[in-house]
């Protein structure tokens, strides 16, 4: 039977890409919900085809996890970018702090990317990146009109299944649009009155990257929680 990986689960279906053969929509056998197990975006699966024409099949299978986020419902992420803006909404150091810890708690390689630097004042980035680059992270400097950044950024990022998280505002979504050299999402701007950006990613979806490995964007959460 052929297998692939949940790019995508909406209502109960599931779309699994699998490698040269494109995305099959499959429904999950009964006995998931007899052992209280549920399909999750990132999940490994085996499948059977049902209609080979349609593209359309049943998992019969989830292999095992190597880790599963509760907030937003993905599995197998094994790598957190914990985004902060150097400015425009100010870092929120706590939640950046809370965001690497529970990465290193579950053993999930986390690295910081400092956005908007062409808005940075008296070289703020500077301080921000010292203590974390000290402590021995990877920390990737990113703006719209900065090209090293973006490279650095993409290498980061391959081969791996891997979540943006930061508070609202930083350019989550908009990193994710330049990496994929489109417009996957569309993009909030940042509320003048609050300084906070609109919640515009409506849910959670791997996106293939173009030099391999998954990404997907935390929808509407500033941070994430790891089960168990």
């Amino acid at each position: 039977m052929p297998s692939g990986i949940i790019i995508r689960g909406i209502a109960g279906f599931y779309y699994v890409a699998v490698k040269d053969d494109g995305v099959y929509e499959c429904r999950a056998r009964g006995i998931f919900r007899k052992k209280g197990l549920t399909p999750l975006t990132g999940d490994r699966v085996i499948f059977s085809v049902t209609d080979p024409a349609g593209k359309k099949g049943n998992i019969e299978e989830i292999e095992e996890r190597s880790s599963v986020l509760v907030r937003p419902a993905v599995a197998n992420v094994d790598q957190v970018i914990a985004v902060i803006a150097a400015r425009s909404p100010d870092p929120d150091m706590m939640l950046l702090d809370k965001i690497l810890v529970t990465a290193e708690d579950k053993g999930i390689r986390a690295v910081v990317c400092i956005n908007k630097i062409d808005l940075d004042e008296g070289d703020r980035r500077t301080r921000l990146k010292e203590p974390y680059t000290k402590a021995g992270y990877d920390v990737i400097e990113t703006s719209i009109h900065d090209t090293e950044g973006f490279s650095r950024l993409k290498e980061a990022l391959e081969g791996h299944i891997s979540v943006f998280a930061g508070q609202s505002g930083v350019g989550k979504s908009t990193l994710l649009n330049r990496i994929m050299d489109t417009v996957v999402m569309k993009t909030g701007s940042v509320s003048e009155k609050i300084d906070r950006g609109r919640h515009t990613t409506r849910h959670a979806e791997l996106m293939e990257l173009p030099g391999g490995g998954y990404l997907v964007d935390t929808p509407g959460f500033s941070s994430y929680e790891l089960m168990g």
